[in-house]
């Protein structure tokens, strides 16, 4: 392989390399947010529900914990302003600055975690009654599917990576030789056909000593020809020209001429055959 085939191999390498580390990077910052977005929606949802039951919170700071949602919702909407002013309104109502005490916020601290501690325990509590209610034999059963799908999944998964070992190896092993093969080919054939060419205009011209008189000859024959299908095509062009001047006679006569005509082609023809 030639030094400018292997750069390039090495390039396409290092840029393959380069683009699954960016999609493992990108994969892991995904996860990183879907995490975050997860946990987020799970405190919004409890603090949701501890605005609208009366059990957590007393009637003030439900009512001031719901008006900074709706503050937080109504600043998530961009209006466009030619003024430039950062205080939008929307519908009339600008917005406020609406913020809870130090104390509030450990009211409304503590009812979020009576709430997620009181959702946890329920939530432990379903998962124990779903899994006691599985028998042993039906858990060996699913275990034993697990266990099937699990060696069906890394079989899969060998058979991809030998696929790909494979493709690796054709991409950059047996495609470059194939290439210096059949470029090397490509030149011998090309250096035959020239050896042929001349090999045959050499057998033209040694091949007896009258190879040249009757090359002359072959030319005038062909020439000759040339002339009486020069001849034949102004013949016709005279029929035709004959054939629009009596357009308004009657068709047995024009057929008649054409026959006529014909049969004195071909008498000349042979004429000329026999000259």
């Amino acid at each position: 392989m030639s030094d400018f085939k292997k750069e390039i191999v090495s390039r396409s390498e290092d840029e393959v390399h380069a683009q699954e580390q960016e999609v493992k990077d990108y994969t892991e910052f995904l996860n990183i947010a879907i995490a975050k977005h997860r946990k987020n929606r799970i405190i919004f949802d409890a603090l949701q529900e501890c605005i609208q039951d009366e059990t957590y919170l007393d009637v003030d700071l439900r009512l001031k914990a719901r008006e900074i949602l709706s503050e937080t919702a109504v600043s998530q909407i961009t209006l466009p302003n030619p003024n430039g002013n950062i205080d939008e309104h929307v519908l009339g109502i600008g917005p406020n600055r609406t913020e809870l005490t130090y104390t509030e916020s450990m009211k409304l601290v503590e009812a979020l975690k009576l709430l997620l501690n009181s959702r946890h325990a329920t939530f432990r509590t379903k998962l124990g009654t779903s899994v006691s209610q599985y028998t042993t034999e039906e858990l060996l059963k699913s275990r034993d599917q697990l266990e099937d799908e699990k060696r069906t999944y890394f079989d899969t998964q060998r058979r991809f990576t030998q696929l790909l070992e494979e493709f690796k190896y054709v991409r950059f092993e047996v495609t470059p030789k194939l290439c210096k093969e059949y470029e090397e080919k490509i030149k011998m054939n090309s250096l035959k056909a020239q050896m042929a060419e001349k090999k045959h205009r050499i057998d033209i011209f040694m091949e007896s000593k009258d190879s040249m008189q009757a090359y002359n000859e072959l030319i005038q024959d062909i020439e000759e020809q040339v002339t009486d299908l020069k001849k034949e095509i102004e013949d016709l062009n005279d029929l035709k020209r004959t054939y629009q001047k009596v357009n308004s006679r009657e068709y047995s006569e024009i057929l008649g001429d054409y026959v006529r005509y014909k049969s004195a082609l071909e008498r000349k023809k042979r004429i000329n055959e026999l000259c």
